[in-house]
């Protein structure tokens, strides 16, 4: 696996998402990103840069119109 800048250390992906260590496992938990495991040290975990993305990008709300 080339990971030149295609798969980020969990810190690093908590740091480039500006959330803490704790909420990145909480979005990891429910299934929002997805958490992958380093061939060369097992105990090591990475998330790639595109799901980081896709993920930090805004998404639109929908909001319920005011009642009159």
């Amino acid at each position: 696996m080339d990971r030149s800048g295609e798969y980020l250390a969990f810190n690093e992906a908590a740091k480039l998402l500006n959330v803490s260590g704790f909420t990145l496992r909480g979005r990891i938990a429910a299934g929002e990103l997805t958490v992958w495991v380093d061939p060369l040290d097992r105990r090591r975990r990475l998330l790639r840069r595109r799901d980081l993305d896709r993920y930090a990008r805004p998404r639109r709300r929908e909001v319920a119109p005011i009642p009159t």
